[in-house]
């Protein structure tokens, strides 16, 4: 038992201890182990998360160390793993084993706890404290991860030798997309034969097999009519989780590559058809880069928070494919993927946003995208200039304010009390002093707030002055009102000294004097 008593608790020092024993007796502190024969290959993470691949049949086998049985437990396969640790297929990472470190290590405080009653009690304060306090002594104790970016290399190069099959890889990467996991690999694995015959007949409609149940894939009208166009499909027994409103726009879509396909899968239900038949329009089509056309479509979702009407829609996505195509053609597709990262979503927001206000919708669209990019500009100028002509207005007319104020001007000593009593007051003084008085030029109008530019003249000549501000707020009501100090403050909100603070308290009293409620 160590003699250290940790945050001066010995119960969770005890604990502690018996976690740590725990983990060393099972050897859960060793990061990982690969092992590789003639029938098969297995990745060990932790000693607690076994993934082993039959060389024979190919299939992965994933299994987690059950701490109540002592026993491995297979785990059944689903895209989400509900008891093991996925592994992603790309960028395996120090932060990947840390997390299935922390993941192992509260399971395991919490098998303990079940064990031992005596420590159920526990504050979940002290249970986070004691998971941090694991973590980071494994970590200082581990040689691998001293060296982790070398292990994960080793690791992913491995993985990627012995144990990832790349068709079904390379079909889950079109069907999920680059954030794909084991646990995708291991669905689409129990189907590969069904999954074989569609990426051997269309493998650029492989994304739409995520919102479609395995029972229905070996059906040859699968990507027919009847299932994806909209009337047909409502009266089949198996009905699309997206569709299109036409003949015409199925053929379309079966025709584009499958990142297209898996955008317009997500996007599909909050855009409108006037996207599709913007990309469907004859002689362009054919030639929009893949993600030029990600781009148009998914730019519909700006375009509906817009109030333009559909014509002006389709009219704005013609004009921008136009300027998009010779853009590429003059610049090449690296400059054209850059601009639509980067500018485009910008400048069709800041269009959108023209064409909706009184003047765009006036004016209408021009005949070139170059021409609607010098309107809009010049609609947010003026916008700008005239958003700037009303702050100044409004800052004038904050300065030409004057109120009354029954004490303008009082001495205590050598401290001077000059009330300000115009907006212009209030500005200057906030200018040299470079706080914001001039804000509460309303309150003062309005009687509720009064200020006071406060200077402290020392005994000493060669002494320069010291200037503050006094703010006072009338609080209570009726005949119970009275002044109070609301703020005192010196040059750059800096807190004045206790004599000048004591002073300023004799000057409200004084003040609460001179005024009647």
């Amino acid at each position: 038992m160590s003699k250290r008593i940790l945050f001066n608790n010995p119960e969770l020092t005890e604990f502690y201890q018996i976690c740590k024993s725990f983990i060393y007796e099972n050897k859960f502190y060793e990061v990982y182990r690969l092992e590789n024969n003639k029938n098969e290959s297995v990745l060990i993470l932790f000693n607690f998360y076994r993934y082993t691949k039959k060389h024979k049949t190919g299939q992965i086998k994933v299994e987690y160390w059950c701490l109540k049985s002592q026993k491995w437990k297979r785990e059944r396969a689903k895209k989400k793993l509900k008891y093991c640790y996925t592994i992603p297929f790309l960028n395996l990472s120090l932060n990947y084993l840390f997390y299935v470190q922390e993941n192992v290590i509260i399971k395991i405080v919490e098998y303990l706890r079940i064990k031992h009653p005596e420590y159920k009690e526990l504050s979940s304060y002290f249970i986070s404290t004691l998971i941090d306090l694991l973590k980071k002594y494994l970590h200082h104790r581990t040689i691998i991860f001293r060296n982790a970016p070398n292990h994960t290399k080793h690791i992913t190069k491995w993985l990627w030798q012995y144990f990832w099959d790349k068709s079904i890889i390379s079909a889950v990467f079109r069907i999920e997309g680059y954030g794909a996991h084991l646990g995708h690999y291991l669905f689409y694995q129990k189907h590969i034969a069904k999954l074989a015959r569609v990426s051997r007949e269309y493998p650029n409609l492989l994304p739409l097999l995520s919102q479609i149940k395995p029972t229905y894939w070996d059906d040859p009208n699968l990507f027919s009519y009847d299932y994806w166009v909209n009337k047909s499909s409502r009266s089949r027994e198996f009905r699309s989780p997206v569709y299109c409103e036409t003949k015409q726009q199925w053929r379309w879509i079966k025709k584009q590559s499958s990142k297209f396909i898996r955008v317009w899968l997500k996007q599909n239900r909050d855009c409108r058809g006037y996207i599709l038949s913007v990309l469907m329009q004859p002689g362009v089509s054919e030639k929009l880069p893949v993600c030029l056309q990600i781009m148009i479509f998914m730019s519909g979702r700006i375009l509906e928070e817009q109030y333009i009407s559909e014509q002006n829609k389709q009219r704005l996505l013609r004009l921008f494919i136009r300027y998009a195509l010779d853009f590429w053609k003059n610049r090449g597709i690296r400059e054209l993927r850059s601009y639509l990262k980067n500018d485009a979503i910008e400048e069709l927001q800041d269009i959108a946003t023209y064409l909706s206000s009184n003047e765009g919708g006036r004016r209408g669209l021009p005949p070139t995208w170059e021409h609607l990019i010098e309107r809009n500009e010049q609609w947010h100028r003026q916008l700008i200039e005239e958003l700037q002509r009303r702050k100044d207005e409004e800052h004038q007319q904050q300065l030409a304010k004057f109120w009354d104020s029954n004490v303008s001007y009082y001495k205590i000593d050598e401290v001077e009390f000059t009330a300000l009593t115009t907006g212009k007051a209030l500005y200057e003084e906030g200018q040299r002093m470079n706080h914001c008085i001039f804000t509460y030029t309303d309150l003062c109008d309005a009687g509720r707030y009064l200020a006071f530019s406060v200077k402290h003249n020392y005994k000493d000549k060669n002494v320069k002055p010291y200037y503050s501000t006094l703010g006072l707020c009338l609080s209570g009501q009726g005949k119970n009102q009275k002044w109070l100090i609301d703020q005192h403050r010196g040059r750059y909100n800096e807190s004045v000294a206790p004599y000048l603070k004591k002073i300023a308290q004799q000057f409200c009293r004084v003040l609460n004097q001179q005024y009647s409620f």
